[in-house]
Formats: structure tokens, sequence, C-alpha cells
């Protein structure tokens, strides 16, 4: 369970941890002026400041992410601001520490401008509720863990959600995929964020899973004028010309219950009338015979994959 941290003391040591904490993952630090210095690593660069509430605003601690563009540091992609004291749904980020092991993160609602909550819609539904024992729970994204050494995965994975998301906009508004389907694109690899009794990371294989799944794809016949594509909805298909999937592939790290279910759900959903549905599962453990029957009764075929410490690979 997580505790929003509401008290200006607690708010403070978490702010300055993030910052101790940023400063190693963002070793080369830039000071184009006295006003604008940042720590970056070649990739991506991290600015923290602090405003003052003369104007009668809420006092915050702000914290602004970017991309590094030819040594540079281009306009923020995202900025995730904490009130310096107590509860204020209208600013984007908050600290919330998990009871169980005491590691605190720093938590994004998902707002962006522009675009507003959208972002949030297309990021999906895995945001976590933080309590503070007063008021309905605060719910929040992941963004890093400010005290542990693993930090910067999940702090990577969720910028470039936010990066894909701004290549995604047009004229401001998001671009609606529908079935427009774009070519395939490998999907971030490495250090996740789980959501177990507690929250920890842990290292996701799906994208691992799914590139290995393009490439023996690819390795099959295919009819003129056929592609492989995917979007934020689908783990990978073959489409037409005409942008109509023929294949959808659904990929599961994981062969419990709640994943079949899921797979099978996504599977029906996102497939049109005469589409071939395969689900992609771990070689071990087998699945269940009624579960391989329910299979065989809805059409939809089962692929199995293998993984050792340096690669996954379909079997």
């Amino acid at each position: 369970m997580l505790s929003l941290l509401v008290t200006h003391d607690d708010i403070a040591q978490a702010q300055a941890q993030l910052h101790a904490t940023m400063e190693t993952l963002f070793p080369d630090r830039h000071r184009p002026d006295a006003d604008f210095p940042f720590h970056h690593d070649g990739r991506f660069w991290y600015s923290a400041s602090h405003s003052a509430a003369d104007d009668g605003t809420v006092t915050r601690h702000i914290n602004e992410f970017g991309t590094v563009a030819n040594g540079l540091r281009p306009p923020a992609i995202v900025e995730i601001n904490v009130a310096d004291r107590g509860r204020n749904n209208q600013i984007g980020g908050f600290f919330a520490r998990d009871v169980a092991d005491g590691t605190v993160y720093l938590m994004h609602s998902g707002s962006l401008n522009p675009g507003g909550y959208a972002f949030r819609d297309w990021l999906g539904p895995e945001r976590l509720p933080a309590f503070d024992g007063s008021h309905e729970p605060r719910f929040g994204y992941v963004v890093l863990a400010v005290n542990t050494p693993t930090s910067g995965r999940s702090l990577v994975w969720y910028l470039e959600r936010v990066e894909a998301y701004r290549r995604g906009l047009t004229n401001g508004e998001p671009r609606v995929q529908g079935r427009g389907f774009r070519p395939y694109f490998e999907e971030p690899r490495g250090w996740r964020v789980a959501h177990g009794p507690g929250v920890v990371e842990y290292r996701s294989r799906h994208g691992e899973v799914v590139h290995a799944l393009q490439r023996w794809r690819e390795k099959q016949p295919m009819s003129p004028g056929c592609r492989i594509v995917k979007d934020e909805f689908i783990d990978l298909g073959v489409a037409n010309a005409r942008d109509s999937l023929l294949e959808l592939y659904e990929v599961k790290t994981s062969s419990a219950r709640s994943d079949i279910y899921s797979a099978i759900g996504q599977l029906m959903i996102h497939s049109p009338a005469r589409c071939r549905r395969i689900m992609v599962f771990p070689g071990d453990p087998p699945l269940p015979s009624e579960v391989g029957a329910a299979l065989r009764r809805l059409e939809i075929d089962v692929l199995k994959f293998k993984l050792d410490d340096e690669r996954a690979y379909i079997d």
C-alpha cells in the first residue's frame, strides 16, 4: 500500500532524495546560464527549481524532464511538480511511500499539456492509489523510486512513453490510431514497474518476446501486399493492403489464468471476422487441458516461446 506524503518535512526530504538520485542517474551537469542549469545522460535531461507563493499560488517543487538535442536542452516534455505541503490534486505530481519497505516514489497524475488527461487514456490504467487517511486515495503512475539504485529504469520507461505520445500529437490533439496500423516498432525493454503486494521493479521480458515473435513471423511465408503491424492496442499483427488484420498475436509472459483470460479478451475484441487469432505463451508450464479445449472452440491457436538469460525465441 502507498501512503501519500503530505507534511512539509516529508515532501522536502523526498525532493532532496529525488535531486540526489537524479544527479547520480544523470551525471553530466550543464549550465548554459545561471538560471537554468540541468543534469543529463546524453539522452534525457532533468532540472529542479522551486516556485515561491508570493503571487498567491501554491508553493511547489518543480521537476522538469526532457530530451537532449545536440547537447542542448529543448523545452521540457513533462513537468512533474509537487506541492511543498498538503494534498493538492490540481498539481500533477506527488510523493508516496510504500508502507511495506519504505521506498518513496515520485508519482504523476498522467496530465500533460497540451492534451490534459488524454495521455492517461493513451497510457492505460496502471495507476496506483496513495492514501492519506482522510480523503479518497489519489491515483498516479509510478515515475521512479527516489531512493533506490534502479530508479533510472522505470524513469526511462515513463519518459519514453511521454516522448512516444508527443510524437503522436497532431495540431495539439492526440492522433487516434483507429485501425490505421503502424509498421512494426520495438517496445521499450528492460526494467519496468510491477504492482504486487508492494511496488517493485522487475525485468520485463514482454518487449523481448514481441521482438522475437516479429523476427520469427517475418521469416514465414506472407501473401503479397501484407505486412507486419502494431499499435498501442495489439502486440503484433499481419495486415493486408487495406489495413485489415489477417493475423493477430497476443503475448503473455505468464500462463496464469488471469493472463489467459486477459489474452482471450484482447484477441476477441481486437480481431475482425476471418482473422486468425494466436495466443503466445511460455512453453512451460503447459496450459490446463480445459483451457486448451476452450481455445479450440474459440478458434484461437497457441504459439510458445522460450527465454534464457540473453534472449527470447519462438519454440
